[in-house]
């Protein structure tokens, strides 16, 4: 069907327009959002010589478990020798994802028209699914391969040669180790090949599932056979398990899907498919049930790809179904309802919206002339209006820096913690020991608001060599309204700033809120108080000895956790005694937990400085976020103490090591270094004490159990020079 020239015009304008967001995006590529999940992947994958890593990322709220295989890491660890920058990384998945869509876009267009291919490109850019692509995480790289499963699935539909089969299964096998909604993609292209005819034999069926063992190779010689092992020790928290019926969700899917239905936002349905993307798969449904006519003999092709994508996607939508009634464990909080969860179609659904249109407008063309150029014109300006709107977002966000929450994207976190490490010479552990992130809301000017925002591998892009001499060594707070956007500081901002250093220096204090729990802190000194653009620095010093963490990444181990893991001792209550260095001397303590599996790890490392005793308390299970839905339960204690006995004179000295809860997911977590304790010479025996343990499960019920009061006689020695 050939189109008026200014229909053609408008076309190549509105490509135009989406290669200008092009530009626009790698442009501002810095901006991407650097999340938790950011940083736990370039972490595993810079440690992938040392740790090998035969799973991917962990399953919402799955109590640990992981996805199958880590290609995601190997991607990462060879592209990590070109450069380790996450702003590199970013940028050549990103460029992949691009040049994917540009090959889904062209097969469009040479099946069905340049029409064709304008409106898939739209439809995909448009998405609201495409957020993912803002961040640098396992939903971007598995988007970035999986949309060459498609290319090569749909070469496969329109050639019916088998070679394009085992290629399209080779990349939806490694998008799969990336994020796992890509296996359910899998499942539907075999069961799919199945029902119509692509040339397709069970021979080949068998090279493509042979090849992609290979593919998977590590995870199952990990698994059979027990090679390449991953951190020394991988603990599991069980948890307890709701299911419900299928008429349930199904009556809860209807429900939420009716209620959350806007024509302004259309993409809030609950499946988060775009209404744009959703309509011309039910044109193409009517298109399918044309009978024989022309439009038949001469767009055969078209019919045939659209017919065989419609079973396609058919078959995944039932599998999806089917997969998240079963397997979901807590309702009706169905974390499979999220963007990520459904990205993995949006590629097809945007080929299908595209050839669908296109033709539908052709058989318009053959009975109805008189309205399709009207058609045309009201589906293109859409289409350019939705590219427009994109756009503007787009620069909107670039000009305010921020996203879901201030120092969320890598440029403000990367120039806030290099702004610290200049001003106060901290090298990275203190980075990670002494920073934090406070949001004051101005509603309530007496609460600081802590705030997790994990950067440590970030922090190995700042130079340390020649880093500025340390001037301070206690902690700082990066002080932010918490208001979005971020913008400038006005001067009433500044002046609720200085009230604020007015209030934490007297005895009223302030309470700092994370995760649910608060604790009040009185009698701050502040040393400093410096204003930036849009943030404040406080350097102060507080009387509960350690400092909350910002900057630590949960899903992590430290040397240390390792080290106390592989040292834990056989009996529960028992303290081992190990020389950590000359003058530390470090204890390690395995303690059990009713009501859970796995015991508490805790070591107290003491550095004997003469007259002065300087107690850090470590434990990995009471550092884990409120952000980490696996693994062990979160564990939190109650005032730890030191009681410490003189042997000679019977003097008991009782020396806090926190007042109030530490750990649970919040940012008093460990390692907590406490307040100096000043001794006399002489051989002490050591008692360490703790109030209620409580385990936070954290899941979508927040349940949270706490246990009575207990006193611990973990005795030892500890002699004094």
């Amino acid at each position: 069907m050939m189109m008026p020239k200014t229909i053609r015009y408008y076309i190549f304008l509105i490509f135009g327009l989406i290669a200008i967001l092009f530009v626009l995006k790698f442009f501002f590529a810095e901006h991407f959002s650097y999340t938790i999940w950011s940083d736990r992947d370039l972490i595993r994958a810079s440690e992938l010589d040392r740790v090998f890593q035969v799973s991917g990322a962990e399953l919402y709220k799955k109590s640990g478990a992981r996805v199958p295989g880590g290609a995601m890491y190997y991607f990462l660890f060879l592209l990590m020798k070109v450069n380790e920058s996450p702003l590199f990384l970013y940028i050549v998945f990103f460029t992949v994802w691009v040049l994917g869509m540009g090959m889904i876009t062209h097969k469009s267009w040479e099946i069905s028209g340049p029409f064709a291919g304008v409106v898939t490109a739209s439809a995909f850019l448009s998405s609201s699914l495409n957020q993912i692509t803002a961040q640098l995480w396992n939903p971007l790289f598995g988007l970035s391969l999986a949309i060459f499963g498609y290319f090569f699935s749909i070469r496969l539909i329109e050639t019916h040669r088998p070679k394009y089969f085992i290629v399209a299964i080779s990349f939806f096998c490694i998008a799969a180790q990336m994020h796992l909604s890509y296996l359910a993609v899998l499942l539907a292209l075999i069961i799919t090949i199945t029902i119509i005819p692509c040339g397709v034999r069970f021979k080949h069926i068998g090279y493509a599932l042979f090849f992609n063992m290979i593919l998977y190779s590590p995870w199952l010689l990990h698994n059979i056979f027990g090679f390449f092992g991953t951190v020394p020790i991988i603990l599991i928290e069980e948890t307890s398990k709701t299911p419900y019926d299928f008429i349930q969700f199904a009556k809860y899917t209807v429900v939420k899907s009716i209620a959350n239905f806007s024509f302004n936002e259309p993409q809030q349905i609950l499946l988060r498919l775009p209404f744009f993307s959703i309509a011309p798969v039910i044109i193409s449904l009517i298109l399918a049930g044309i009978s024989k006519q022309k439009l038949n003999r001469e767009y055969a092709l078209e019919r045939n790809i659209i017919i065989a994508l419609l079973i396609f996607v058919s078959i995944w939508l039932l599998i999806i179904g089917i997969t998240f009634t079963f397997w979901e464990e807590k309702y009706p909080a169905i974390g499979f309802h999220t963007n990520r969860y459904y990205v993995c179609i949006a590629p097809l659904i945007a080929f299908i919206c595209g050839i669908s249109l296109s033709s539908l407008i052709k058989y318009l063309a053959l009975h109805q002339k008189k309205y399709v150029s009207l058609l045309i014109y009201v589906i293109l300006i859409f289409a350019s209006l939705k590219i427009l709107m994109v756009g503007y977002n787009y620069v909107t966000f670039v000009k305010y820096r921020s996203r879901f929450e201030p120092f969320d994207t890598y440029t403000t976190k990367l120039e806030m913690l290099e702004d610290v490490k200049q001003t106060f010479g901290f090298d990275r552990q203190e980075l990670i020991e002494r920073v934090s992130i406070v949001f004051r809301y101005s509603s309530d000017a007496h609460q600081w608001y802590l705030r997790d925002t994990p950067s440590q591998y970030l922090l190995n892009q700042l130079d340390f060599k020649n880093n500025t001499d340390r001037n301070f060594n206690g902690c700082v707070f990066v002080v932010t309204t918490g208001e979005l956007p971020i913008k400038p500081f006005s001067e009433t901002d500044r002046g609720n700033i200085e009230k604020l250093a007015e209030q934490i220096t007297g005895t009223e204090g302030i309470t700092m809120v994370n995760s649910g729990s608060s604790i009040n802190v009185q009698n701050v000194e502040l040393e400093k108080l410096i204003h930036r653009e849009n943030y404040s620095l406080f350097a102060v010093r507080l009387p509960t000895g350690g400092c909350p963490k910002s900057l630590t990444n949960d899903y992590s181990f430290f040397d240390t956790d390792k080290w106390i893991l592989s040292n834990l001792p056989k009996q529960p209550d028992k303290a081992v005694e190990v020389k950590c260095d000359q003058k530390t001397t470090c204890f390690i303590i395995k303690h059990k937990i009713e009501n859970s599996i796995f015991p508490i790890d805790i070591m107290v490392s003491i550095h004997n400085r003469g007259n002065e005793l300087n107690i850090v308390f470590h434990s990995k299970k009471m550092r884990n976020s409120t952000q980490v839905y696996g693994y062990w339960a979160q564990a939190y204690i109650i005032s730890p103490k030191l009681v410490l006995t003189n042997n000679d004179t019977g003097k008991r000295i009782e020396h806090l090591l926190f007042d109030g809860v530490l750990g649970g997911g919040r940012s008093f977590k460990t390692p907590w270094t406490a307040a100096p304790l000043k001794i006399l010479p002489g051989e002490y025996t050591i008692l360490l004490e703790f109030g209620p343990i409580g385990i936070n499960y954290n899941l979508s019920d927040n349940m949270e159990a706490s246990y009575p009061n207990t006193k611990i006689p973990l005795t030892f020695h500890y002699k004094v020079s």
